[in-house]
C-alpha cells in the first residue's frame, strides 16, 4: 500500500515546490504525509548526501574540483525507505572528484560518462550506461532505465510474444557507469 502512494507523495512534492500547496489541499495533503510517515515510510536523498549503490540511482554523472568522494549534486527524485529496506531508490545526479577521471581511459573532465550510445548496442539510460552489463546472471542489453525501451532478445523474452521484459536489478543503474 505504501509503494502504492509513492506518486501521490512525489505530485504532492511537486505541487509544494510550485506553491500550489494552499489552503484545504494543503492540510490533506499535510494529513496523509504524516500519516504514512507515521506508519514507517521515510523519504531520503539530500544533496550533498554520500553517493550509496545501495540507497541512490544515478541518473546523470559528473566530475567536480569541491569533492572529495562521489556525492549525491542533484535529488531528482525523493526515495523511500520502509525500517531499513529501500522502497525506492532516491534518483541523483552524482559528482566525483576531477581526479578520479584521470583513471578512466579516454575520459574528459567535466564530461558526463555514456553521453552517447555505444556501439555495441547500449543504451543512453541520464548518464548511466548499461550496454553488456550482466547482473545476477541477466544480459541487460539495450534497455533503458526502468526497461522503457528494449533492443534485443532480453532475459525473459522470446521472439514471438511481442513483450519486452528488462531484468535488471542490483548494481546495474545504480552506479555511475556500468561496464
Amino acid at each position: 500500500v505504501l509503494t502504492a502512494l509513492l506518486p501521490v507523495l512525489d505530485d504532492l512534492g511537486r505541487a509544494r515546490e510550485h506553491g500550489e500547496l494552499t489552503g484545504g489541499f494543503k492540510a490533506i495533503a499535510e494529513s496523509l504525509e504524516r500519516t504514512v510517515m507515521s506508519l514507517g515510510l521515510a523519504p531520503f536523498g539530500e544533496v550533498g548526501d554520500a553517493f550509496d549503490p545501495h540507497r541512490h540511482e544515478a541518473l546523470m554523472h559528473s566530475y567536480a574540483d569541491d569533492v572529495s568522494a562521489p556525492v549525491c549534486r542533484v535529488i531528482l527524485q525523493v526515495g523511500y525507505q520502509f525500517g531499513e529496506r529501500v522502497i525506492r531508490p532516491a534518483r541523483v545526479a552524482v559528482a566525483e572528484p576531477t581526479e578520479a577521471s584521470a583513471t578512466e581511459p579516454g575520459a574528459v573532465p567535466g564530461e558526463a560518462v555514456g553521453a552517447a550510445p555505444t556501439e555495441a548496442g547500449g543504451a543512453e539510460t541520464g548518464g548511466t550506461e548499461t550496454a553488456g552489463t550482466e547482473t545476477a546472471g541477466t544480459e541487460v542489453r539495450g534497455a533503458e532505465a526502468g526497461g522503457a525501451e528494449a533492443g534485443g532478445a532480453e532475459a525473459g523474452t522470446s521472439p514471438t510474444d511481442g513483450e519486452s521484459v528488462s531484468e535488471s536489478s542490483g548494481a546495474a543503474g545504480h552506479g555511475a557507469q556500468t561496464s
